[in-house]
This record gives C-alpha cells, sequence and structure tokens, in this order.
C-alpha cells in the first residue's frame, strides 16, 4: 500500500541586487533577499491582474503600492544580518514586482529598489 505524498509548497529565495535613487554608495545596502512561495507568487500575481483590470478604466495607472516588508537588506550576498530598512513597499507592474524601503536614520533620504522579478519566473513558483 503506497502513501500519497504531500505537496510541499516550495520557498525560493531571491537574490536580488539593490539600487539608490541617488550617486551613492551602497555600502550596507547592497543584495536584498525575498523569500518567495507558491502562496506569495500566487498573491503577487493575482495583483498584477488587479492592475490591469485596474488600467482598463483608468489608462493613467501605471503601478500600485502596497505595505511590504518581505525584502531584507543586506551588505553581500552571504550576509545573514539584515541591514535596518524602514517603510517597505512592494511596487506592482504589469509584468514585474519590486520592493523599496529606506534606510532607518539616514543621513538623507535615499530610496532602495531591488531589481524586478518578472511574471514569467512568479508563474513558475506559483504552479503546484
Amino acid at each position: 500500500m503506497s502513501k500519497a505524498k504531500a505537496k510541499t509548497s516550495v520557498n525560493k529565495t531571491k537574490i536580488l541586487d539593490v539600487t539608490y535613487n541617488s550617486e551613492c554608495d551602497l555600502g550596507d545596502y547592497s543584495v536584498a533577499k525575498v523569500e518567495i512561495d507558491m502562496a506569495y507568487a500566487k498573491l503577487l500575481l493575482s495583483r498584477m491582474d488587479m492592475l490591469r483590470k485596474m488600467h482598463k478604466e483608468d489608462s493613467d495607472l501605471y503601478e500600485l503600492y502596497f505595505w511590504d516588508n518581505c525584502a531584507s537588506f543586506h551588505k553581500s550576498k552571504s550576509d545573514k544580518d539584515e541591514s535596518p530598512v524602514e517603510c517597505g513597499q512592494l511596487i506592482v507592474r504589469d509584468g514585474n514586482v519590486q520592493w523599496t524601503a529606506y534606510p532607518k536614520h539616514p543621513e538623507n533620504d535615499h530610496e532602495l529598489r531591488t531589481s524586478k522579478v518578472y511574471e514569467t519566473e512568479l508563474e513558475e513558483l506559483a504552479k503546484d
């Protein structure tokens, strides 16, 4: 008698490059890590669909922002310690998502942005 195998959601840690909104040294914020499991990938895809539906009603709509602290910012890919950030947000566009935040207690008001994760990659992560 065989036992049925339970499907498990696979977490994929995305390592993303980070950019500032100025010509500064990235220092403590050179990479971001985002855990994307099946459920989160499906949520991100549904938010892209929401944007597309809303865009049909108002063609000036380009992107949506959600409060989202899923991205953790680090000095390097191997660094386990998170660099402190605040105001984490998710940016949803037609075909991609991106995370943004601000360094905590910065000398200047620099916005951090991750590289984009594209819809095709999210579709792969969302598969059962």
